[in-house]
């Protein structure tokens, strides 16, 4: 068992010498890599994850990102301290601070407009929408009248981020028509939008999206992702994915 990790967690390898403790509570799925690709910071940003869970997302970029740096915010004490497990373990103190905090009070610990990106995979279900979780910390992560709202977090997304910043997430296909409506509320300006399906046939099952904050570019509908072809097998995008 690795440095005070718990019966109830577990160290997934992510490569390259980075690992990722997670839980039953805190895992990951493929939204977050997807969303790690998608929104992918240059050597040099400032970063931050907000609602960082396991801290899948910081990982992933660390592996390939060598001059960045990253501040991930959770609310959930067992998944911050699980963060910092995983920090330290990989030896990353010095390019990732872990904050366990409410992301809703940013101005408290990170200073205003000092980001050059910011991503969320945010919770999906409107309040009093979706299945009801079983557990307190997934209905934390997945619904927002247990957690924050998408309001919430494009607020916060743009008083952490430079003019020009970039505001990347994901979020579910019925949800887009009032996630641009607070987009555009919050001072973040829609730039580029991708959906994801299982396969060509199948409707989509979530989408990413990037805002900039002050932006004034055209409008970019991207081509959709797939994750298998016509004959069921993975694309080779998806094969990437999972490569890189």
């Amino acid at each position: 068992m690795c440095e005070n990790q718990t019966d109830d967690t577990r160290i997934e390898d992510i490569g390259d010498g980075i690992s990722v403790e997670v839980s039953a509570d805190h895992g990951f799925g493929m939204d977050a890599i997807l969303l790690a690709a998608f929104a992918a910071p240059k050597a040099g940003n400032s970063v931050c994850d907000l609602g960082t869970g396991c801290g899948i997302i910081p990982l992933l970029w660390c592996r390939t990102i060598r001059d960045l740096h990253i501040d991930a915010v959770e609310i959930q004490p067992a998944a911050a301290e699980m963060v910092r497990r995983s920090v330290r373990r990989c030896r990353l103190e010095s390019r990732v601070t872990v904050h366990q905090a409410d992301l809703r009070q940013w101005n408290t610990f990170l200073e205003p407009d000092s980001m050059d990106v910011v991503t969320m995979n945010p919770p999906y279900f409107a309040a009093g929408s979706g299945g009801v979780s079983r557990s307190r910390a997934a209905r934390i992560a997945r619904h927002e009248g247990e957690g924050c709202s998408f309001a919430e977090v494009a607020d916060a997304a743009h008083g952490l981020l430079r003019r020009g910043g970039r505001f990347s997430f994901c979020h579910r296909p019925e949800r887009l028509p009032d996630v641009m409506e607070i987009l555009n509320n919050a001072g973040l300006k829609p730039d580029r939008l991708r959906f994801v399906h299982a396969t060509p046939a199948s409707r989509p099952s979530i989408f990413l999206c990037e805002a900039t904050k002050g932006g004034t570019g055209e409008f970019k509908v991207l081509p959709p992702f797939f994750c298998k072809d016509e004959q069921g097998k993975q694309t080779k995008e998806y094969k990437e994915l999972y490569r890189t």
